[in-house]
Order: C-alpha cells, then structure tokens, then sequence
C-alpha cells in the first residue's frame, strides 16, 4: 500500500479504497493492498470516458459489487494528465454505497417518504426505506428540475405516484430526490431535499478529498 493514499483515505469510512491507474489502466499505487487486485481496469467505462474525454471533472460509475470484499458500492474518477496535457492515466476512489444508506437510515421524514441518491441521469444508488431489486435502474423523471412541487412523478421505484423534491450536489453528477406519496403534505419537502443534500455533500466531499 502506498503511505500517502493511506494517509489520505484515514478516517473516511465510506472510502474503501484509492487507487491511481496508468494510462493503460493498470494500478500503480493503492491506499490498501488487497489480493488479487492488480488487473487492468481499461474496460471500466469511467476510464475510458477520462481517456476519450479531457476535462470531465469528476465521473461516477455505475453501483457495482466489489470483486474482493463484495461490497455495494460506486467508483468515483479523476483523470490525471501529462504536462503535455496528453492523458496519464485516472485515480480513484472506491465509495461504500452503505455508509450512505446508514445515514438516511437515520433521517426520519414520517411515513410515505422515501430519499433516493441517483446519478443525474437517474440512476438509483441508494434508497431509504431500501428497494435493493432496483438499485442500477435509471429513473429519469426523479431527477428531472421540477418548478411546480405539485406535479406528481408517476414512474418511480415503488410504482406509486410522488411529489419529488430534488436538490444537486453541487460540482458532483448527484441528485438527492425527497419523496412522500400523494397522500402526504408537502410543507417542507424542498428544505429536506436541500439539508440531506448538504449531508451527502459534506461525506462526498470526504470522498473525493481523497482522489
């Protein structure tokens, strides 16, 4: 294990591993060693689209079980450039998509609610209460930018219509989606979007301090 990505990852639970790839994708350097972890990630699709593609910023890949510790979880990417600005390769981080679930485990919004953390093309990572069977679904209308909280969303992951309230996370491709059935009032939903993306914010910010 490298000292310094060590050093990086202490204290940051959701991080299960930093790793920084040569251009051809294969790992040089990792906060942790694990075995059998050496295999060329090159046909990753975050690796590919930092390769193809300069000046991304951060990319998230899909939810993926760990191959070692079989742990869900998602890849967050940064490329990593030559002075020449020609490509060098990524480094990245492997993020628990269970500490998140942890979290939102423990934020009561009563009954008929629900918090979803996706990708901003809708993709499901994280749900509470949990849906595992549609976690790496894409659902889009979650995340589209309502103007009117009284519009109701009517394809979501328990097939029953909502009132979404969304908030980004800002300079990551993450949306939080607040939800309550039809049946609920919608006083305060767009402040509980706002204060759980705050949260999410501040543990991926931790994240990607680490990359």
């Amino acid at each position: 294990a490298d000292a310094r990505l060590a050093a990086r990852t202490a204290g940051l639970p959701q991080v299960r591993e930093v790793r920084i790839l040569d251009e051809r994708g294969m790992p040089r350097f990792a906060s942790r060693e694990l075995p059998g972890d050496t295999a060329s990630l090159s046909d990753r699709a975050y690796f590919i689209a930092h390769r193809n593609h300069p000046g991304l910023g951060v990319v998230v890949s899909d939810p993926l079980i760990t191959q070692i510790e079989r742990r869900p979880a998602i890849v967050m990417a940064r490329r990593l450039e030559k002075p020449d600005r020609t490509f060098d390769g990524i480094v990245q981080a492997v993020v628990d998509l269970e500490e998140f679930q942890r979290i939102y485990q423990a934020i009561d919004l009563g009954q008929g609610s629900a918090i979803s953390l996706l990708r901003d093309d809708g993709t499901l990572f994280v749900r509470q209460p949990q849906m595992p069977q549609v976690v790496g679904r894409k659902f889009p209308e979650m995340v589209a930018t309502a103007s009117n909280p009284s519009d109701l969303v009517l394809h979501t992951m328990d097939q029953k219509p909502r009132f979404v309230g969304i908030a980004h996370v800002r300079d990551f491709p993450l949306v939080i989606a607040v939800s309550r059935d039809e049946s609920t009032t919608l006083e305060s939903w767009r402040d509980d979007a706002w204060q759980i993306a705050v949260r999410t914010l501040i543990l991926t910010l931790l994240g990607v301090a680490a990359i």
